[in-house]
């Protein structure tokens, strides 16, 4: 179609209805482009849409899973300190208590490996989604641009019409 809109931007001189008929032919596939180039502008804007509230979501489960890193390792401190006090106290069970620290902080320490695994796959997730974001800009620069230079043309083909218009009213 863009070859055929090409080819009759080379408008012959006014005469005949054929090419009046003509030039109202090409006029509406230039309408039919702008159409389609408009409809894959809103697509890419839709898919953008989406792409940016993607993004949105795994920053703010990273910055949960960070959240609840950061508990993790408040807790631990605490239970280090309190096996500390603890110690130090006469009498106590302590190697109940030692195991059951012991315990603890191997949970705590393979809590801390899988929130660091998820805010890693989190991490990498949020990279691809904004290279995807990059990547849908930059492919709706050409469809704007062609959309500029069709909606040119198709300013162009009115006012050429319009002055066929009036030339033939003259005859």
């Amino acid at each position: 179609q863009m070859s055929r809109a090409v080819a009759a931007s080379e408008i012959p001189e006014p005469g005949n209805s054929s090419e009046q008929m003509n030039l109202q032919k090409m006029l509406s596939e230039l309408r039919e482009i702008l159409k389609f180039v408009r409809s894959e502008n809103e697509i890419l804007q839709t898919q953008l849409d989406t792409a940016k509230r993607a993004a949105d979501r795994e920053r703010t489960t990273f910055q949960v899973v960070k959240r609840s890193l950061d508990e993790a390792r408040a807790e631990l401190k605490s239970l280090q300190n309190q096996d500390i006090m603890d110690k130090d106290l006469p009498g106590n069970n302590s190697a109940e208590q030692l195991r059951d620290a012991m315990e603890q902080l191997t949970l705590l320490r393979d809590s801390n490996k899988l929130l660091r695994d998820d805010a890693d796959k989190l991490q990498s997730n949020l990279t691809a989604t904004q290279n995807d974001l990059n990547a849908l800009k930059s492919s709706r620069k050409p469809a704007e641009k062609v959309q500029r230079e069709l909606e040119a043309r198709i300013a162009s083909a009115e006012a050429e019409k319009e002055s066929l218009n009036r030339d033939l009213a003259a005859w």
